[in-house]
């Protein structure tokens, strides 16, 4: 059962795309990636209408793809993680908003590798991140994981 209207919280003109989606306890984060690939975020309220200006993430014309969030309660913070396209590679990036939607810091790198890695998933455990994402190059595949500490500023 529907609770409440289907809400249309991006623009439309273009496409949006892969919006991951977390819960706060007050109200929702969200983040979404446009047709000039470049990422967004944006704070809705419970019923799904939008609380301030859209943050946009992706500051340079590289390629964003497939962000996850998560929501650190203990921190109080939004956390992303995407990948992210140049010339040469695809990366995985994490980086830290606050629960008022500022950066917290710079990007983080998390993989640094010579191959392709993408399609990060990012959860918290009320103590850390986990980020799960994976590896491919000439056909072969790999999932990695690894654990970031939460940093407070």
């Amino acid at each position: 059962e529907m609770i409440g209207e289907v809400v249309t919280v991006t623009p439309s003109a273009g496409w949006s795309r892969t919006p991951p989606l977390t819960w706060t306890g007050r109200g929702f984060g969200m983040v979404w990636t446009d047709t000039h690939s470049h990422t967004y975020f944006t704070q809705l309220t419970p019923t799904g209408d939008r609380v301030g200006d859209d943050l946009l993430l992706s500051a340079d014309m590289m390629s964003y793809w497939n962000p996850s969030l998560v929501w650190a309660e203990a921190a109080n913070e939004y956390t992303v993680a995407w990948a992210k396209s140049t010339e040469d590679e695809e990366e995985i990036y994490l980086t830290r908003l606050s629960s008022a939607a500022s950066r917290l810091g710079d990007e983080l790198r998390i993989a640094d590798n010579d191959w392709f890695s993408g399609l990060p998933s990012l959860a918290w455990s009320g103590r850390e991140y986990g980020i799960a994402w994976n590896e491919s190059i000439a056909g072969d595949s790999t999932i990695h994981f690894t654990r970031r500490g939460w940093c407070q500023d």
